[in-house]
């Protein structure tokens, strides 16, 4: 398997085509309200879908029935300059996840990092995502949110993602997904569309 296939895309070139223009908005209006977000990942090759499962990374096990393998989800990180206590949960997590994946950051500074503004793993007596580590940064998960919620209809936030009574955050907040990717993924609307766009490894 080349390193090509297993690469993470960060561009809107192999997105569905009404997806892309949904997310291009999406960053503009990020970088209007001055949110510390960067784009992570938006296409995923089938093939580093099916590192990440294999990793743990993952709970779609059929790699195209994910959203990000159809084009149809981006991931958001954190600039972790604007973070002010870099918790030992969010850390560890980091490396981990670094680790596992043999990927560092491609920005010059390294900058992005997995934080959420809430623990991570679950203190004595406390679930997780119950306990505010650093309300700047939840601040701004929550905001980008409230934005997506008002302002992209066609788009579904993953911070609401299984959130628990309790709960400040949902399972996913970096994920943001369009609302009709699971029926684009069963007609297999999408993925005929990013194909045409030559999305590696779906020749």
């Amino acid at each position: 398997m080349t390193a090509q296939l297993l690469r993470r895309h960060r561009g809107t070139s192999f997105l569905y085509s009404e997806f892309a223009d949904d997310i291009f908005q999406l960053v503009l209006a990020i970088k209007q309200e001055g949110m510390p977000f960067f784009v992570y990942e938006t296409y995923r090759t089938p093939h580093r879908q099916k590192e990440l499962y294999k990793s743990g990374y993952s709970t779609v096990p059929d790699a195209f029935l994910n959203p990000h393998v159809n084009g149809l989800a981006v991931d958001f990180l954190l600039d972790k300059r604007a973070i002010q206590n870099l918790n030992s949960d969010s850390l560890t997590i980091q490396k981990i996840v670094e680790r596992s994946l043999n990927e560092m950051s491609d920005t010059d500074e390294g900058n992005e990092i997995y934080n959420i503004g809430t623990n991570l793993v679950p203190a004595l007596g406390q679930k997780t995502r119950t306990i505010v580590q650093d309300s700047v940064v939840l601040n701004f998960w929550l905001k980008l949110g409230r934005m997506i919620d008002r302002q992209f209809p066609n788009l579904v936030w993953g911070g609401y993602r299984d959130l628990k009574e309790g709960q400040l955050i949902g399972t996913d907040p970096p994920h943001v997904e369009f609302k009709d990717s699971k029926k684009l993924i069963r007609n297999k609307i999408a993925i005929k569309e990013i194909r045409n766009k030559g999305a590696p490894g779906l020749r």
